[in-house]
């Protein structure tokens, strides 16, 4: 006859959104080895992942902003594709034109007023040219002037010597040579002057023509600024990709552009993601952060597409939080504890789909763990005995105890070294007094602290 044992009544609760499972003992109540519940022991792929979701965003995008402050007088429709040059936005140019004939007409008289300022410079020179030469003459005369008085002051100066000539003539040579010297100096004197003031009447001139030439530099540069203006008055599209508007201020209210919309210059007004590299951006918290490395493998889930999956890679994580802790709490009741804090993590969608939108909604699973040939028992079935940790075996009325150790450990079940092999069966519950069912590892542990908000523990990624 079997002998009767002793065991608890199992109850597994799922913690987590599907995290661990525990065990529960209700009254002890006799049973025969026959009813305690055995599992298996398997062999094969095993996996850890870390589920959190995201929105679906391009890795790029180009923002078209208005070139002016005016008015949108039409669009494309939102969602269409455009390739680079494509046109997107037009803006309302009649102001803008009507300027621009005015500035044009405004050109043609500042390029002729610059023009007359060169011709009056030239014809100034001209005219410098002939008061120099006459100013040089009256020197060159003066100059002569006093070389005859010279010559003719020396040859009275012998003669007077000689007693031919009286001292009165002497003097009258005398007084007309100094005459002529100040004749002489006079002229210079003038010659002089005239040069300094002709030079300056030319600077003058010279000065005119550059002020001209400033005016039509900045006539030019309003109408190179209007002709721009009308020439961006269609905004072409910089990348390829979707069309996306942006909202603006209306009234107080944000909305999005619509044609007839007043906006104010380099106001953003369209986003033109780049669907070629898609990436997601989710939340993971401080548990669990320290195991996601750049290069893992992931899959993402679009809501929209339902039964879709598609491969992923972890391209990067943030190392500062992205959240505050002291606007959660564990309990989501308002209690005074905070929750963890989390961090930004973002996946790259390997490949690309015409069904990809940005914004969609996105569930990625991360692949913290993966083990490709791996023994594995369930969780429920690892107890402890005599602070060792491992399995009952179902040896049928002589079960044995099998040490194990713990690798990792998923939703379900723990890959594990042990004297084991597959297909083994193994007990749910220890004999009576032989060890303590259902141990909680410490992996298992964390996993109530990862899962989503239908547990009351903040959400940033699920392992399973």
């Amino acid at each position: 006859m079997r002998n009767t044992l002793l065991i608890g009544v199992i109850v597994v609760a799922v913690a987590g959104g599907g995290g661990a499972y525990a065990w529960k003992h209700f009254q002890d109540k006799p049973v025969t080895i026959d009813t305690i519940p055995t599992v298996e022991v398997r062999r094969g792929s095993f996996q850890v992942q870390l589920t959190s979701i995201g929105e679906l965003r391009a890795a790029r995008s180009s923002v078209l902003s208005s070139p002016f402050e005016g008015k949108i007088t039409k669009l494309v429709e939102e969602g269409a594709r455009v390739e680079v040059g494509d046109p997107v936005i037009w803006f309302e140019t009649d102001q803008i034109e009507e300027e621009l004939e005015d500035r044009l007409a405004q050109l043609e008289l500042d390029k002729k007023n610059h023009q007359a300022s060169i011709e009056a410079y030239e014809l100034e020179k001209i005219k410098n040219q002939y008061s120099l030469e006459a100013e040089r003459t009256r020197v060159e005369i003066a100059r002569q002037s006093f070389e005859d008085a010279r010559q003719k002051f020396e040859a009275e100066k012998v003669l007077f010597e000689r007693n031919v000539s009286p001292q009165t003539q002497l003097d009258t040579r005398r007084l007309a040579l100094l005459q002529a010297e100040l004749n002489l100096r006079n002229a210079q004197i003038n010659l002089a002057r005239v040069e300094e003031n002709l030079a300056g009447t030319l600077r003058v001139r010279e000065q005119d023509i550059e002020r001209a030439r400033l005016v039509v530099e900045r006539t030019e540069r309003r109408v190179e600024e209007d002709q721009r203006k009308v020439e961006s008055a269609i905004v072409r599209a910089t990348s390829p990709g979707d069309i996306s508007y942006l909202k603006i201020w209306k009234s107080g209210v944000a909305a999005k552009i619509v044609e007839g919309d007043q906006v104010w210059r380099r106001s953003s007004l369209v986003e033109i993601p780049d669907t070629t590299e898609m990436h997601v951006v989710i939340p993971v918290n401080e548990i669990d952060i320290s195991r996601v490395e750049v290069g893992q493998r992931a899959e993402i889930e679009l809501v929209a597409l339902p039964g879709k999956s598609f491969p992923a890679v972890v391209a990067g994580k943030s190392i500062v939080p992205i959240s505050d802790p002291a606007a959660r709490s564990w309990d989501r009741g308002g209690g005074d504890t905070p929750g963890p804090r989390e961090f930004e993590v973002r996946v790259r969608v390997e490949g690309t789909s015409e069904l990809f939108r940005q914004g969609m909604t996105a569930s990625v699973h991360i692949y913290l763990d993966e083990r490709p040939d791996a023994l594995q028992v369930p969780l429920e079935a690892i107890g402890m005995r005599d602070g060792a940790t491992g399995v009952w075996t179902d040896g049928g009325m002589a079960p044995t105890f099998v040490p194990v150790t713990i690798l990792a450990s998923n939703q379900h079940y723990a890959a594990v070294e042990a004297s084991l092999s597959a297909g083994q069966r193994l007990l749910l519950a220890p004999p009576t007094g032989e060890g303590t069912p259902g141990i909680l590892i410490p992996d298992i542990e964390e996993e109530e602290t990862t899962s989503d908000a239908t547990t009351g523990a903040p959400a940033g990624g699920r392992r399973s």
